[in-house]
Formats: C-alpha cells, sequence, structure tokens
C-alpha cells in the first residue's frame, strides 16, 4: 500500500496561521489546500493589473500610426514624382528622424545623383509632403 503523503502544514498552530492569512473563511481554504498563502500574492497582481481600453490609446500614440502612413506614401509615389532615369537606379529605402535614406545601384549613380539631382529630389519631395517630414536626403550604396 501507498503511504499517505505528508502534509505541507507546519506541525505547529502558531506556524499555520500565516497559511491561513485571508479576508474570510474562503481565502483560509485555499491558502490551507494550496500549501502556502497565495492571498497577498493574487491581491498584489491585482492591484497592478491594467485594463486594455486604458492602455490602447497610450500605445496608439507611442506607435505614431499617422507619421508612419505618410512615410510608407512616399515609397510609393516616388515612382510619380522622380524621373524615369533616375528611378531605374534608385529608390527609397528608409527615413529616419526627417532623413530619407535612397539606395543607388552604382557609385557612378551615387556621385551623380549627389552632386547634380540631391537638391532636386530634396525640393519635389518636400513639395509632396512638407519640409517638417522630409529635412534631408542621403544616398547609399547598395
Amino acid at each position: 500500500m501507498d503511504p499517505q503523503p505528508q502534509s505541507q502544514l507546519p506541525e505547529r498552530p502558531e506556524d499555520r496561521s500565516r497559511f491561513c492569512e485571508g479576508e474570510d473563511d474562503r481565502s483560509r481554504v485555499l491558502a490551507l489546500w494550496r500549501g502556502c498563502d497565495w492571498v497577498a500574492l493574487e491581491r498584489e497582481m491585482e492591484d497592478r493589473a491594467v485594463r486594455v481600453g486604458d492602455l490602447l490609446p497610450q500605445l496608439l500614440r507611442k506607435l505614431d500610426l499617422p507619421r508612419r502612413r505618410v512615410e510608407r506614401e512616399i515609397f510609393h509615389v516616388w515612382d510619380k514624382l522622380i524621373d524615369p532615369r533616375i528611378r531605374e537606379h534608385a529608390h527609397p529605402a528608409a527615413i529616419r528622424q526627417g532623413t530619407l535614406y535612397i539606395q543607388v545601384d552604382s557609385s557612378v549613380w551615387l556621385a551623380e545623383l549627389h552632386r547634380f539631382h540631391r537638391q532636386e529630389i530634396l525640393r519635389r519631395l518636400q513639395e509632396a509632403f512638407g519640409p517638417e517630414l522630409i529635412r534631408e536626403v542621403r544616398f547609399r550604396l547598395g
């Protein structure tokens, strides 16, 4: 026959009191059944719980979705704003903190764009999207 499992409760009644803390009988019974006092931990977890409805507006502000949508639109409008000769060799790669990074397929085109077309590209993009969104244009070989 299998031996009965030993109780997790301390032998002395005064030591058991910490396992029986709670506001009502149900809490005390649950604490005894669990073998330890989870009431304080559960109460602490309830205090930290936050409703999703309270977090959502803050999250949406942090994501800054309207600005991101405009940034994505830059990639779509590129084909309409920029000369087809340039589009064959360059395309927008990323935008960070007001700087549009344009990826160029050769060092010859990189030099050409930087020297002769940088201001034109910047002017057209700023006319379409505003100077606060695109303040600078940089070219990368890639």
